[in-house]
């Protein structure tokens, strides 16, 4: 099954900055649903990105809070002033358990989707869209949504079973009998686990991240 937006991500976060277009050329599930916020030149192979993991409960309540400031205003996010849009950014960095200083940070995008399919974070294909995009910490969070259905493909086999006869000489017919397996493939309903995932793309002044202990990088 393929990947869909999270509808949680209606976003269009009070931080910022218009939304920039989205290149072509998307290769994994991160990229295809990512939402960009501000550009940022990616970031040089040889320089660490950190990764976090936090509750889904922080990450729900950054987007719950994020969405209602917006609400809660009675200007649009864009008649913001740079105060208000710190104050936000602040909150947000808040949730997300990052404590750096929201002068320095800028949120970079956000991805945001609901699958079947087996995703890990861990595997490097989160960092390494996170470096494409200028992002040097990336926070993410998943959580279980219950089942869904899917369509996968599965092979059957098919018996196939043959009688072929011709008339000998002397009038009299003669049969030959033979058959043998063949497959096929078939799109088939099945019911799967189904997880959300969520992941902020954050850039710190000066581009390099000051790890803890407990961030994952890469090498």
């Amino acid at each position: 099954m393929m990947a869909r937006p999270s509808p949680i991500l209606t976003l269009a976060f009070a931080l910022l900055i218009p939304l920039t277009a989205l290149g072509p050329g998307c290769t994994t599930v991160w990229e295809e649903h990512y939402r960009p916020i501000s550009a940022a030149e990616p970031i040089p192979g040889g320089q660490k990105i950190a990764m976090r993991e936090i509750p889904w409960e922080r990450m729900e309540k950054a987007i719950a809070d994020a969405r209602q400031r917006r609400v809660d205003d009675d200007r649009h996010f864009s008649e913001w002033s740079d105060e208000e849009r710190l104050e936000a950014r602040t909150a947000l960095l808040r949730d997300l358990q990052f404590s750096r200083n929201p002068e320095e940070v800028r949120v970079i995008g956000v991805s945001a989707f609901r699958t079947t399919d087996v995703v890990k974070p861990w595997d490097g294909s989160l960092i390494g869209f996170a470096r494409e995009v200028g992002a040097t910490h990336v926070i993410w969070s998943d959580r279980y949504l219950g089942k869904a259905q899917a369509i996968v493909d599965r092979t059957v086999y098919i018996d196939q079973f043959r009688a072929t006869g011709a008339f000998e000489r002397d009038g009299n017919r003669r049969n030959n009998f033979g058959g043998g397996t063949t497959t096929a493939t078939v799109p088939v309903v099945v019911d799967r686990d189904e997880r959300g995932y969520t992941s902020f793309f954050l850039r710190v002044n000066g581009g390099r991240p000051a790890p803890s202990q407990n961030d994952q990088q890469d090498d």
